[in-house]
């Protein structure tokens, strides 16, 4: 299989579980806000594959998208061990030539998106939203994110900042309900983004919706948004 050789330039400790990493890529990079890529690690004389989605977004011309961003959290996957405990910047990788997967936004879809997120899954949403929030101009999008604890909001702070500084732009934190420790106040909720929530936030009918996180909450919010008369076509995710 062909490959693109990339550098780690940047670590960063995101959450307690996640870590953000920055990549120069040697090659134009083509892909699209919500793609993922294979990442292959060579470890012990054996190469490991992650598949991990891209959490940066695409500049216009692929021969720009010269650094991307990717999130992993830690998992029983042994190449998230790795990423996490020893990777260094420095560090050479090789990934997918391209971005990859079925499910992505393109502003022909519309002015009007709505990005869903449980805990990781927020990732390929991200890419989505920093798109549309830098490129896609005369885009609104709205982001519901709900995660464990609310130390566990990747990249929080930056969709706080955004949300402040352009009225397209609205995020809502929801927190799990049993979660012991005081929550901010920027969580508007605990609990699941259940039908109550989407019912509050009036969310519009007549929008593209994109979907990430845990399987039987993608099967929970597809049907709630079935019952909301969210057209089968505008609604987004993939299923691993």
């Amino acid at each position: 299989m062909q490959t693109v050789s990339v550098t780690l330039i940047e670590k960063q400790i995101e959450t307690p579980t996640v870590c953000r990493l920055s990549l120069a890529v040697e090659a134009p990079f083509t892909y699209y806000p919500g793609q993922w890529i294979d990442l292959f690690v060579r470890r012990e004389q054996h190469q490991e594959v992650l598949g991990v989605s891209l959490t940066s977004a695409p500049a216009a011309d692929p021969g720009q998208n010269t650094r991307l961003e990717i999130a992993v959290k830690r998992s029983a996957h042994p190449v998230t061990g790795y990423l996490h405990d020893q990777a260094q910047p420095g560090d050479r990788f090789e990934i997918s030539p391209q971005g990859m997967g079925r499910v992505y936004f393109e502003p022909r879809l519309g002015d009007e998106v709505v990005l869903m997120a449980g805990g990781i899954g927020v990732t390929p949403l991200l890419s989505m939203f920093r798109a549309i929030r830098d490129r896609f101009t005369d885009t609104r999008v709205t982001l519901l994110y709900s995660a464990s604890t609310a130390d566990e909001f990747a990249f929080g702070r930056e969709l706080r900042e955004s949300a402040a500084a352009d009225a397209r732009l609205q995020v809502h934190f929801f927190v799990r309900a049993d979660a012991a420790e005081p929550i901010p106040d920027w969580v508007q909720q605990r609990g699941r983004i259940d039908a109550a929530a989407l019912e509050r936030l009036d969310l519009p009918v007549l929008a593209h919706y994109f979907l990430c996180g845990p399987q039987q909450m993608l099967t929970d919010l597809h049907a709630l948004l079935r019952q909301r008369g969210v057209l089968r076509e505008c609604i987004h995710y993939e299923s691993w």
